[in-house]
């Protein structure tokens, strides 16, 4: 992992600065050793965190007659298999580090190299020949990659912060990207909360020449195509993709861990980590003092069964009601899935004892995990009742106090208010039909009138509909919404979580269920015959034999954290406070007595607004942050 840095077509001492800026931003990536080369119109940099062959994998990486320069974060788990074809052919290497042969690859391929990659990356390399510069991101969208131009000069970076480092860089809200963060809980790839800074996307490249201009190109894209597997075929064929997976995540020269939650997915990883290792593994795990929220007790089944080493550690109120700020100071963007705050004190707890740690990220997106998964398909059986019964039960169900001790999904009573929500919502923006953020109608309540006029406030849902279009016609609704997820919720969301806050830790973090020969295998199948009577029935399936009865029977949670108490008992004064500051983009953008009303009823427990009013304050945090 690192962080990587450059520009093409800028004069020599201002590129020098404008690395050396960029470079100041991006230790955090990178404690380990950094550098940068310059060449006539272009210059690449990096910081290093060493994971493989720790002496010798110093960047920028450079072919034979320096003239091919790469900057790489990520890492390639074929690299071996490819580096002893290429020193067949006669290509000489330098160090052993895995990045290296994106160089000699290139050398032979071109762009087509990246057909040839098996990982998780983004990289910058320089062709000193062709005066061309080629930035690409991995298949899924694991690591981030970040452009922008000012006076004719391209720049890229890992993270915004260090565009925003750049003499002359102007911080303008991007106010289509504060529209999508209310709705999503993240800024989606497709949009930056600055304006004038773009993401390369999933399975896209770019290639630049001297003027830095380019078109973006795929050289990736997820098909669904319903195969003919039997069931128990595709429990065989699962378990061999995982167990492949889990092993090329494996290879390091430090040592690593896996993160255990207790879940279906963390407890497949680890037992495939244990079933594939000769030594014990290690797995780290956050619990929580409110029962109905905490897991520790089944990941504690799995080490007995592993005979892990494990670590844990039970995060209350007080970790985090001072230090919210501090977790969230390295997201560049707005950013309020709650998940981040375990998933923080998880990464600090793991890189005491190791600087690499695999996740059971990517599970809920392959096997079908979510329950609104289930949810969907009992809709579509009452497609026929009229929208008008739906609302009124939700309207009626106003009157109920809802309970901030039980995780969302398992709160009956929110259910019931939100019914109308569900039935108004198509299902090719599932996450939006089930989820607790801000709507196109609480937005246009929320927006101060003359700003919601300039904006499409259903933005985020036609998004994502767009989406659940792409598939070829024969996909079934749930590969679609499985295939949406993958394409939105995983690059924007939790892939974020896990890059920024696995990197300010200087921490590693791998996703063998993301793995893309395991992707698309699994999105050649049914959506049924993964599901066949409950949700991850084909995970379940494939691990059945290695899993205690506790961890198949469980449902889901995840890093879930009761938001809603501890917004009521922590966070809303702290948001008061920071909304009513004159700089605040609560006065600038909304309609605060609609903001005192959510606050209210939140307060008295008429509604859950603990999701909405933990976006807004994350949002007035950011903002104290990086807009100053």
């Amino acid at each position: 992992m690192c962080g990587i840095f450059g520009y093409l077509n800028a004069p020599g001492e201002k590129g020098k600065t404008a690395l050396l800026a960029m470079s100041k931003t991006l230790l955090h990536r990178g404690p380990d050793d950094s550098d940068l080369i310059q060449f006539e119109n272009a210059g690449l940099g990096h910081t290093r965190l060493s994971i493989i062959d720790l002496p010798g994998g110093r960047q920028p990486l450079r072919n034979e007659d320096n003239r091919v320069v790469l900057v790489c974060n990520g890492e390639i788990y074929n690299f071996q298999e490819l580096r002893q074809g290429l020193l067949a052919r006669g290509h000489v290497f330098r160090t052993r580090t895995d990045s290296e042969v994106i160089v000699h690859l290139y050398e032979e391929k071109g762009v087509a190299l990246l057909q040839e990659l098996d990982g998780m990356f983004a990289f910058g390399l320089y062709d000193g020949n062709r005066r061309q510069l080629l930035l690409a991101r991995d298949r899924i969208g694991k690591k981030p990659l970040h452009i922008t131009r000012l006076d004719h000069t391209l720049y890229f970076a890992s993270e915004i912060k260090a565009l925003l480092a750049l003499p002359g860089f102007t911080r303008k809200l991007n106010p289509e990207a504060l529209n999508h963060y209310l709705t999503l809980q993240y800024v989606p790839d497709t949009h930056a909360i600055f304006q004038g800074i773009e993401k390369v996307q999933p399975g896209e490249y770019r290639l630049l020449e001297a003027e830095g201009n380019g078109p973006a190109k795929r050289y990736w894209s997820l098909t669904l195509n319903a195969g003919k597997a039997s069931f128990d075929e595709a429990v065989h064929e699962t378990r061999q993709r995982i167990d492949c997976a889990v092993r090329k995540r494996l290879v390091a020269d430090v040592p690593l861990g896996v993160f255990l939650s207790g879940g279906i997915d963390s407890s497949v990883v680890t037992a495939a980590a244990a079933l594939n290792s000769d030594k014990p593994v290690n797995t780290f795990s956050i619990g929580f003092r409110e029962v109905k929220f905490d897991e520790l007790p089944k990941s504690r089944v799995m080490t007995q069964r592993y005979g892990t080493r494990h670590e844990t550690y039970v995060m209350t109120l007080p970790d985090v009601r001072d230090s919210l700020s501090e977790i969230l100071e390295d997201f560049d963007e707005p950013f309020a899935d709650p998940s981040a705050l375990p998933y923080y004190s998880v990464c600090k707890l793991a890189r005491a004892h190791m600087k690499v740690a695999l996740t059971g990220d990517g599970g809920d997106e392959g096997f079908a995990g979510y329950q609104r998964y289930a949810l969907d398909a009992h809709l579509r059986k009452f497609a026929w009742v009229p929208k008008w019964i739906p609302n009124a039960a939700s309207a009626l169900a106003g009157v109920l106090r809802v309970d901030f001790r039980k995780p969302l999904g398992r709160d009956y009573t929110l259910a019931l208010k939100r019914l109308g929500q569900a039935f108004s919502t198509p299902e090719a923006a599932s996450i939006l039909r089930w989820g607790s953020y801000f709507s196109a109608a609480d937005k246009a309540c929320l927006f101060r009138p003359e700003i919601a006029s300039t904006l499409g406030l259903d933005s985020s849902r036609l998004w994502l509909e767009s989406l659940h279009a792409v598939p070829a016609g024969g996909a079934d609704p749930l590969n679609r919404t499985l295939f949406t997820d993958l394409s939105s919720y995983a690059p924007g969301d939790y892939l974020v979580k896990a890059d920024r806050l696995g990197m300010r830790m200087g921490l590693e973090l791998r996703s063998p269920l993301l793995d893309t020969a395991l992707l698309e295998y699994l999105f050649s199948l049914s959506g049924t015959l993964k599901t066949r009577g409950s949700l991850k029935a084909l995970l379940k399936a494939a691990y059945r034999d290695d899993l205690p009865a506790e961890v198949l029977k469980g449902g889901k949670q995840g890093f879930s954290i009761p938001v809603g108490l501890w917004m009521q008992e922590a966070w809303l004064s702290k948001y008061k406070d920071l909304a009513q500051q004159d700089s605040s983009l609560t006065r600038e953008f909304f309609n605060w007595d609609y903001v005192e009303t959510l606050m209210r009823e939140h307060r008295n427990r008429r509604n859950d607004h603990g999701k909405k009013l933990y976006a807004l304050l994350c949002l007035e945090l950011w903002n104290r942050k990086w807009r100053r």
